[in-house]
């Protein structure tokens, strides 16, 4: 392809992973905006159409990041070979750590979805399983995001 092909493919690309992810953040927004895990999971149960179509744009957003990375090492490999792959590493590794968060999305639905006993014991573990999976993890993700972006420019 040429430079210019690239460049609009490396555009387009951008614009889908912005919008894909605003987006999947507004869903899981809508799904789990609320205070107390108990309670995000019982939404989360009540809109989960909303948190399969996260699930969904979430591999859209991995998808985005893929073609970003391809075209932009497309794009920049002819003025330094070594730093182009560098930036092309970090944008997949960025993707396959989004592409990582998929199965939590798809175990709190889960949890959301189990009717448990009317056992206080159950709820406990219930709510610690979703307390566990919704715990922020270190921002990986966001660590190659800004190298490989940084490594592009």
């Amino acid at each position: 392809m040429t430079r210019s092909t690239n460049a609009r493919l490396a555009g387009s690309a951008y614009l889908s992973y912005i919008v894909v992810g605003l987006l999947n953040e507004a869903l899981m927004y809508r799904a789990a905006g609320v205070n107390g895990i108990a309670a995000k999971l019982a939404r989360m149960a009540d809109y989960s159409t909303d948190v399969r179509l996260a699930i969904i744009l979430k591999l859209g957003e991995c998808f985005s990041v893929f073609v970003l990375a391809v075209a932009l090492y497309a794009i920049t490999r002819d003025e330094d070979q070594e730093l182009a792959m560098l930036a092309l590493l970090c944008r997949v590794a960025e993707g396959v750590f989004i592409a990582t968060l998929i199965p939590n999305s798809q175990g709190l639905l889960w949890l959301a979805s189990v009717h448990t006993g009317v056992s206080a014991s159950d709820l406990a573990i219930r709510n610690e399983l979703g307390a566990f999976v919704m715990a922020p993890g270190a921002p990986v993700g966001a660590f190659f995001f800004t190298v490989g972006g940084a490594t592009f420019t």
